[in-house]
């Protein structure tokens, strides 16, 4: 990067330039947030999803069982 290029914006966004910093801001988030990928697995259970629904993350991240929190069975 020259100097005279030091100080602007890159034109990315933050999760483009650090995805980690949104993962670890929806972790922390006061609202209950989870994400899903394309086939329905569990991203992300932010510890407010855990509070909410009394599962813990480790118990959903990477499975399609994201409904235990909410339902007794699953729903299409």
């Amino acid at each position: 990067m020259s100097a005279k290029d030091q100080g602007k914006p890159s034109g990315k966004s933050v999760s483009e330039a650090d995805p980690g910093f949104a993962v670890n801001l929806m972790q922390f988030l006061a609202v209950p947030t989870f994400v899903l990928d394309a086939e329905g697995r569990v991203l992300i259970w932010n510890k407010a999803c855990e509070r909410l629904t009394g599962l813990p993350a480790s118990e959903v991240l990477g499975t399609k069982e994201h409904w235990r929190g909410f339902y007794d069975a699953a729903r299409p």
